[in-house]
């Protein structure tokens, strides 16, 4: 390719204004807007996606396992989409106001609000997150095969909410 110089033009100080125009003029909306930017040809900002979740699964032994398996501290992942950013840092440790997962069978709640069984987020994408709950020893929030799962993810964005339902198999 050979030698290579990179050209730039920059207008000199005397043609700088005195002062920087404020980002928000009149008549603009003041405010920017919540989407995906688009790219061209089509420009704008497109309306983030509707919150839902499609599958909720745990790490198993067995190749290609799509269930939710009893077992201690279980590693979840939460396939979907419009889940958003999430505001607290990753990764999170404890519990939020943007993920509930509750046993109806044995009636308790982890990772929300004031539970004490918390959740350790390692990623939450807009359509996919992955956590380990932390339950299921020491006798706190146990979990065994047959019980009913709600799992609940609000949008930290629009606080919009998605659940799904699902049934523990045993390990």
């Amino acid at each position: 390719m050979g030698e290579y110089l990179p050209v730039v033009d920059y207008p000199t100080a005397a043609y700088l204004p005195q002062t920087a125009p404020p980002l928000v003029q009149p008549d603009s909306c003041d405010v920017f807007p919540d989407g995906q930017a688009g790219k061209l040809p089509i420009c704008g900002v497109f309306p983030p996606p509707a919150i839902a979740i499609s599958l909720v699964v745990t790490q198993c032994a067995a190749p290609g396992c799509n269930q939710f398996v009893a077992q201690p501290q279980p590693p979840m992942t939460i396939v979907g989409g419009g889940f958003g950013d999430f505001p607290n840092g990753l990764p999170f440790i404890g519990t939020s106001n943007y993920l509930e997962i509750t046993d109806t069978t044995q009636n308790w709640d982890a990772g929300y609000g004031s539970d004490s069984c918390t959740v350790a987020i390692s990623s939450w994408a807009s359509n996919r997150i992955q956590l380990v709950a932390n339950v299921n020893q020491n006798g706190a929030c146990p979990l065994a095969g047959g019980d009913q799962l709600t799992v609940k993810v609000w949008n930290p964005q629009t606080m919009a909410v998605a659940t799904a339902t699902v049934t523990v198999s045993p390990n």
